[in-house]
């Protein structure tokens, strides 16, 4: 069941909005890297701060609507990703809402989670959304509140394969934002490289991750144990290729997700 697989429990630790044709031209440039896993026919459903996401909408109509919502919203904005192809878009989205040389520091939350935290909000989505795949919502908070760069230090790096299980993952960013210091975040990447199917399942099984990590920490098992809920911000960034085929560029793009805990490290008030 869900909420079985969900609760399984963790492991005990031991770029500024660019102007015009500039902005155009790197989100091109992106998009060419994602293939057509995130292109078009028709613009997603927006319902009073809602911005649902199923991947048959143009990345760059969804963004321009992100903008339009949240930079004036006191409310922020949730984007409900519908699928893989909805996660795909709506991690992009993310990547590329900014304002000045802040971004929104979103939560990720799956079904399971939705189920126990906001029934109303969870089926009224599974209604409009009904059996077009796995529903997950990224929320986002005022612009007021988007997160600086300098303020998010990378201190590690999970790599992402064709090959990665989600649990395993969700088990590995659990351990490591147990114990980073307040400021430290956990980069998830994957390299935007190789056959579009691929591409696409490896940043579902991100999302699906993510989702599941933040689920032992939101709705843990054993609710003495000490907690630490996280939130994320997505980027897209060019990176050393690490297998360059012959004659082929020696950078790739690649979409990083950085996991930002909050509060304390955990059992330090204990140590």
């Amino acid at each position: 069941s869900v909420g079985s697989d969900l609760d399984a429990a963790p492991p005990t630790p031991a770029m500024p909005l660019l102007p015009g044709a500039r902005r155009a031209s790197i989100d091109a440039l992106i998009c060419r890297a994602i293939g057509t896993m995130c292109s078009t026919r028709r613009f997603g459903t927006t319902v009073s701060g809602v911005l649902c996401v199923d991947g048959r909408s143009s990345v760059q109509q969804m963004l321009e609507e992100a903008e339009r919502v949240s930079l004036r919203s006191t409310r922020g904005l949730d984007l409900i990703a519908v699928g893989d192809p909805g996660v795909v878009a709506a991690f992009h989205v993310a990547a590329m809402l900014r304002r000045t040389a802040r971004a929104p520091a979103f939560t990720l939350v799956g079904e399971g989670t939705l189920a126990k935290l906001d029934v109303d909000s969870l089926r009224a989505q599974q209604l409009v959304h009904q059996g077009r795949g796995k529903l997950f919502r990224l929320s986002l908070p005022p612009a007021d509140e988007w997160v600086a760069e300098s303020s998010r230090i990378v201190d590690s790096r999970l790599q992402v394969g064709n090959s990665t299980e989600p649990l395993s993952l969700a088990k590995a960013i659990s351990a490591r934002a147990a114990v980073l210091p307040e400021g430290s975040v956990v980069a998830v990447e994957t390299a935007l490289v190789g056959e579009e199917k691929r591409r696409r399942w490896r940043i579902s099984q991100m999302a699906r991750a993510i989702a599941r990590a933040y689920h032992w920490e939101v709705l843990p098992v054993d609710a003495s144990l000490p907690t630490r809920p996280f939130s994320c911000v997505a980027e897209l960034v060019r990176q050393e290729a690490a297998n360059p085929p012959p004659g082929g560029s020696a950078e790739c793009w690649v979409l990083r997700i950085e996991i930002l805990p909050k509060g304390v490290p955990k059992w330090a008030e204990r140590s």
